[in-house]
């Protein structure tokens, strides 16, 4: 059971598969605080399916479509690497559009929590990181941020009331 250099190169690719669309969604999840101002998990949620679900799966249909030609290849190592790869993708994208997206709308993160600029300003690294650069505050991002208003608001915008039939209706959020 020695690694060889082409599992290793395989164990390299994997992992970058694997996190890559996640990194991208949770990114545009958070952004839509900092850019926009969103605050609820229903709003910042549909922010990021707007702006990076397209982008994720034109990733993977190319990724996963540059791995089909390896499948006809005659040395083992290419048709095991495209079996990796497809399926690396596969799952990838699976999860991260079906499990993460969901939890990021059931429990993701509201408000400035888990946000870095709140976190230095809480540990006073804010003055040192903003001075280097390293930190920017975005004019619409909030500065103070009322959890309970955005539990509530998401409550509300995706609690659904029963109209004619059994059709599903939401109440419009008020602002």
């Amino acid at each position: 059971g020695a690694l060889g250099i082409a599992e290793a190169v395989a164990g390299v690719i994997v992992i970058g598969f694997s996190v890559d669309y996640v990194i991208h969604l949770g990114h545009m999840f958070v952004e839509a605080t900092h850019s926009e101002g969103l605050r609820g998990r229903l709003q910042r949620f549909v922010y990021a399916a707007e702006n990076m679900a397209a982008t994720v799966m034109a990733g993977a249909v190319t990724t996963f479509g540059a791995a089909l030609p390896l499948f006809a290849c005659q040395l083992t190592f290419f048709p095991k690497m495209a079996m990796l790869m497809t399926t690396t993708i596969g799952f990838s994208l699976l999860f991260s559009m079906g499990f993460f997206m969901g939890m990021c709308l059931l429990v993701g993160p509201v408000g400035r929590f888990a946000d870095l600029d709140w976190i230095a300003e809480k540990i006073g690294l804010a003055p040192c990181l903003y001075s280097c650069g390293c930190l920017k505050r975005n004019p619409n991002s909030p500065d103070k941020v009322q959890p309970k208003d955005d539990v509530e608001m998401d409550r509300k915008a995706s609690a659904p009331e029963l109209g004619k039939g059994s059709t599903m209706m939401f109440q419009p959020q008020s602002a």
